[in-house]
């Protein structure tokens, strides 16, 4: 039997099926939100940890003086009127004490301390060198109750290789933490016999003629500057030259009014 086939192409049809879903947007991201706002809560009171590593720091090479650096100390000497590069002047130790460092001479030390700026009202003192007597190298001889002694003198030449305690400088490797890379440095004596401080000056009281006693801030120091990039550091003078990289620094006395 003879049948009509008949095939229907629905193309006009949407084939779209739609699917009732209930979404309301109010209420997303909130818990990312309370997290992030308890993280920063936390972050106050406890603090963002900080990298406290320290770096060190040696002398750059010079073509004369290679990396070494000399600290040479001059007390003042009443009886001869100068600076005299010794431990035995009036008022200071005498040779039998220095050669068998008796308390006093073991309690001294010189101290060097580095500020941020060289501006008493508003520095800060960002890290210390200690020198004591007991580390130097460089004697001398005197004589006391006529016999000789050979005893220290306050000169330290220090480097990689020999004395080395007070050569490295050890400051924070995350610039971060301070940007600070010039440093000023001071000098002073503590002497164990009386317990006094006594302050350095870069240049001699006496080379300011009858103004001894009014002296520039500047000579109070010496500039330390860091090379992050090598890990080394450099001293200047900036009263007498700032442009002129040293490797002795001479230290004077100064003799208060």
């Amino acid at each position: 039997m003879d049948v009509n086939k008949i095939k229907l192409n629905p193309s006009d049809l949407n084939r779209d099926i739609l699917v009732p879903i209930d979404m309301k947007w109010d209420f997303m991201g909130r818990g990312d939100t309370v997290d992030t706002y308890l993280q920063t809560v936390i972050d106050e009171y406890t603090g963002v940890p900080k990298d406290y590593e320290l770096s060190r720091f040696s002398k750059s090479y010079q073509v004369n003086g290679g990396t070494s650096v000399t600290y040479n100390f001059n007390f003042w000497n009443i009886d001869t009127v100068s600076y005299q590069n010794t431990y035995v002047i009036p008022g200071k130790f005498n040779a039998y004490q220095l050669y068998y460092e008796t308390n006093p001479v073991k309690k001294s030390f010189f101290k060097m301390d580095a500020y941020d700026s060289p501006n008493p009202s508003n520095q800060r003192i960002m890290f210390s060198i200690i020198l004591a007597y007991r580390q130097t190298k460089i004697t001398e001889i005197k004589s006391y109750n006529d016999r000789d002694y050979e005893v220290k003198k306050p000169t330290f030449l220090l480097d990689f290789v020999g004395e080395r305690e007070g050569y490295f400088v050890y400051f924070f490797e995350d610039q971060e933490i301070t940007n600070v890379t010039d440093f000023y440095v001071s000098a002073k004596f503590f002497s164990g016999l009386d317990g006094q401080y006594t302050k350095f000056t870069t240049t001699p009281q006496t080379s300011f003629g009858n103004n001894i006693f009014s002296v520039p801030n500047d000579v109070f120091y010496y500039r330390l500057s860091l090379n992050y990039s090598d890990k080394t550091y450099k001293l200047y003078n900036d009263y007498t030259n700032s442009n002129s990289e040293i490797n002795v620094l001479d230290w004077y006395e100064y003799v208060n009014p």
